[in-house]
């Protein structure tokens, strides 16, 4: 009775190190290098869009404008100044492409894409602390 025990004890340790063997010679390896790619460079904003960063600045003259690139295309993000209002993306023509309602969980994807950020207006005072900012038109 013994001798069963220690021989299914050294049987069961054997598997296991026949199980493990793939893991340990896996890490082992050299990790492959992740190759960088930079952004794409942000297309020009059209003439038009001066236009459609006027209107969006007057719907929300009592909040922010935000200009902000997505996958190399430009994106204006709007918010009016108050406690868990959220905010909505619009393209170059001024067309709404998606919500920013964190307070209600109604978050679109391109919320979470945005980088390169530029505030174009921001109302004084506001709720996030920061100082006016008149109306900024980027070419």
């Amino acid at each position: 009775m013994f001798g069963a025990n220690r021989y299914f004890a050294s049987m069961r340790a054997s598997y296991i190190f026949i199980l493990c063997l793939p893991l340990f010679l896996g890490a082992c390896r050299p990790a492959k290098p992740v190759a960088v790619v930079p952004p794409k460079p942000v297309a020009e904003v059209a003439f038009d869009t001066l236009a459609v960063i006027k209107d969006l600045a007057a719907e929300y003259k009592n909040g922010m404008l935000t200009r902000c690139v997505i996958d190399s295309a430009v994106v204006y993000f709007g918010a009016i100044n108050a406690p868990d209002a959220g905010a909505e993306a619009y393209d170059i023509r001024g067309k709404k492409i998606g919500e920013c309602y964190f307070s209600t969980n109604r978050v679109d994807p391109i919320c979470e894409k945005m980088y390169d950020c530029q505030d174009l207006y921001r109302v004084s005072p506001n709720i996030w602390g920061q100082p006016g900012q008149e109306l900024k038109l980027v070419k």
